[in-house]
């Protein structure tokens, strides 16, 4: 069955005027919390005068939305400029999510095509004006979203359970393996990076799509355990597609963020990002599948930003990513991973695991993770058991009650399954992972999330209960011994526990949030 438009809580149609720019033809929301705002900039970015249609992903008063962009060459008397450019959006209303925006291409045109039907949807004169708000006004009074709740609370094991039940081929998962390929090893620098709060900005020029795919990619690895939520612990905001009209309002947010954008002015605004990703050189410039390529990828430019010592007042440097030795094992298990046979699925390794099907590709797989140190101590994830028991929390502070309260919401699956189902063996049905790339997707977000299982429990068992982690502690994490240079609290690796520490609620935030930045 093709995908619908699910409760809404807002529509709209945005246009660019040859004169006026762009203009904002109609809007309608719940309530005036949802104004407008900037919706004309976001869904109609820029570069977007290249394309005839491309499906913009943002987000809007923190929630997700997506618009479809259509140009349309106009010939004869009063075409202007012989383009006719506009987007038709629409905003999801909670319990929407980031990855079901991804579904909304199909309903958009339809309901696009349904505008089309007259001579300009774009025309507030008659005739055709009364006739596009009348088609539009009965679409929302159709759609519109009964309550206005705030947005469910998105953590690894949140997204988890959405995936267990199923995806379509349009799912920004299946893009994890090109994200991967691309990346290489570095894709562990994003991925602490997200982990640890900070403020991620990915460029390239249209088509935005696979852009926006390897956005929620990079943000959804980054999620933080549910434990750790429970805790007081700070996710990482999905912002999705931002232009410049939104540059002062994203450089006054202090957590977090994940987003997109087409304006390569953004790149010289080294305060305005931690991390840039640069996928221009990347990403084909037409319509053929990233997921698909035909040729070898190419590496995106990842940059990451210095503050400047001496100068406070002078914006960061940057300097290009780059990646330790130690990180290359979690990137080899996400390589055997993504390599592995269509047997092995996510119910059967790490996070995800409620089976031990999978062979002895399986077997081989988890000893190498012992091997490399991945997996530590009794982990109820690899084992494929339904509740913790513990997880190599040794130290005497905390008691085995608490470690169960506190990690027993990370699993996911049935707590009833039995370890010697008869089932187990039994492959997948097709409608539930629809390709291969969906079962690959969800095989390299398990590892990255049943790894942040693990950096977690590292974190609340060295921290023992104490508010704030001394140089000993951070020494224990990284590695370092006592007498080395490296490894204290102002090593690179060190500052990397210590904002992981502050973004999950292990130790106080150095610097009070503010006020964030409105979304447009």
């Amino acid at each position: 069955m093709p995908p619908t438009l699910p409760p809404l809580a807002a529509l709209f149609l945005t246009h660019f005027h040859e004169l006026k720019g762009q203009e904002v033809v109609y809007y309608a929301s719940l309530s005036d919390d949802l104004q407008a705002g900037l919706i004309e900039h976001t869904s109609l970015p820029s570069g977007m005068h290249l394309r005839d249609t491309d499906l913009v992903v943002f987000s809007h008063h923190g929630l997700p939305g997506a618009g479809l962009f259509r140009s349309r060459v106009l010939e004869g008397e009063g075409a202007g400029r012989g383009r006719r450019m506009g987007t038709l959006g629409v905003v999801l209303a909670p319990p929407g999510s980031p990855d079901d925006v991804f579904d909304l291409a199909t309903p958009l045109e339809d309901l696009y095509d349904k505008l089309e039907g007259v001579d300009n949807p774009f025309s507030t004169d008659d005739p055709d004006g009364p006739a596009v708000k009348a088609l539009l006004d009965s679409v929302w009074e159709s759609l519109r979203a009964k309550t206005s709740d705030a947005p469910a609370l998105q953590t690894a094991t949140t997204v988890a359970l959405r995936l267990s039940r199923g995806m379509s081929p349009a799912h920004p998962a299946t893009y994890f393996s090109a994200l991967l390929a691309m990346l290489g090893p570095t894709i562990i620098t994003v991925y602490k990076a997200s982990l640890s709060g900070q403020r991620i900005l990915l460029y390239a020029p249209p088509p935005l799509l696979p852009l926006a795919a390897f956005a929620w990619c990079i943000w959804a690895m980054g999620l933080p355990p549910s434990s750790a939520a429970t805790g007081g612990a700070r996710s990482s905001t999905w912002l999705g597609q931002i232009g410049l009209m939104d540059m002062d309002s994203v450089k006054k947010r202090h957590s977090g963020w994940v987003a997109t954008t087409s304006d390569l002015m953004y790149k010289s605004h080294t305060d305005a990002y931690d991390v840039l990703i640069d996928f221009s050189a990347s990403l084909p410039k037409d319509d053929s599948d990233v997921r698909s390529p035909t040729t070898p990828p190419v590496a995106p430019t990842v940059l990451v930003t210095t503050p400047n010592d001496k100068d406070t007042r002078a914006k960061p440097t940057t300097t290009s990513a780059t990646y330790a030795f130690k990180d290359l094992a979690l990137y080899r298990s996400l390589v055997l991973l993504d390599q592995s046979p269509r047997g092995v699925h996510a119910e059967t390794v790490g996070f995800s695991a409620t089976s031990r099907a999978g062979g002895m590709w399986l077997i081989v797989f988890e000893m190498l993770e012992r091997i490399w140190n991945l997996c530590v101590g009794v982990c109820e994830f690899a084992l494929g058991r339904g509740q913790v028991g513990h997880i190599a929390l040794d130290d005497d502070d905390i008691d085995q009650d608490s470690a169960r309260h506190l990690l027993g919401a990370d699993l996911v699956g049935d707590e009833d399954d039995e370890e010697d189902d008869d089932d187990d063996d039994e492959p997948l049905s097709g409608d539930r992972v629809p390709d291969d790339l969906a079962r690959r997707g969800r095989l390299i977000l398990d590892q990255f999330h049943h790894n942040a299982y693990h950096l977690y429990a590292r974190l609340v068992s060295q921290a023992a209960g104490n508010w704030e982690l001394t140089d000993a502690d951070v020494r224990q994490l990284t590695g370092a011994s006592r007498l080395s240079p490296w490894g204290g609290r102002e090593s690179t690796e060190g500052r990397y526990w210590l904002a992981l520490a502050r973004a999950w609620n292990v130790e106080p935030s150095v610097a009070d949030e503010g006020s964030e930045g409105e979304d447009s």
